[in-house]
């Protein structure tokens, strides 16, 4: 089971969860998933 938090970050340093994360697995989810991911992760470098 891969755990995520509502920024979708796991505990594992230097990995993603990706699509795997979800139960429900469609293209708009998977597709929206990596959208929030990213500007997560951006935000992450930026902020800190």
């Amino acid at each position: 089971m891969i755990s995520v938090d509502d920024r979708q970050q796991t505990t594992v340093p230097a990995s993603s969860a990706g699509d795997a994360a979800r139960a429900m697995h469609n293209i708009a989810f998977a597709m929206s998933g990596g959208t929030f991911a990213g500007i997560c992760a951006h935000q992450s470098l930026v902020f800190g």
